[in-house]
């Protein structure tokens, strides 16, 4: 902090560097305290002294993809509704029958470039 204020200092930035009190006085403070230092203190569970935090985002990561892969075969069957119900529009709602037909990122930009939203337009 001292270093930070020294650069800003001489930079021409007016800087105050002074003491807050923190938390003391606040009611039950002195108890997280004490029970926050006996948690650091405590040695780690077995089984999970060698677990780190990448492991741990790699088992997130695999776990996550392992639910989607499980839910898309559940619930897709080569791209309809699995009681093989196709998505319906709502109503009143009409689909070109170009775009309708035509690979989804060309009806995209069809879509985007007929109702003014398309980048190019920006």
């Amino acid at each position: 902090a001292h270093r930070a204020a020294e650069k800003l200092a001489l930079r021409g930035q007016p800087v105050t560097i002074q003491w807050v009190p923190g938390h003391s006085g606040i009611e039950g403070n002195e108890q997280a305290d004490q029970a926050a230092k006996r948690a650091a203190s405590k040695q780690t569970a077995p089984g999970f002294e060698h677990l780190s935090l990448a492991h741990v985002r790699r088992a997130c990561t695999e776990a996550r993809r392992a639910a989607v892969s499980e839910w898309a075969q559940i619930n897709a069957v080569q791209g309809r509704h699995r009681d093989g119900r196709v998505y319906k529009m709502p109503q009143g709602w009409n689909l070109d029958p170009v775009a309708g037909k035509a690979p989804k990122r060309l009806a995209s930009r069809y879509y985007q470039l007929k109702t003014g939203h398309a980048d190019s337009l920006k």
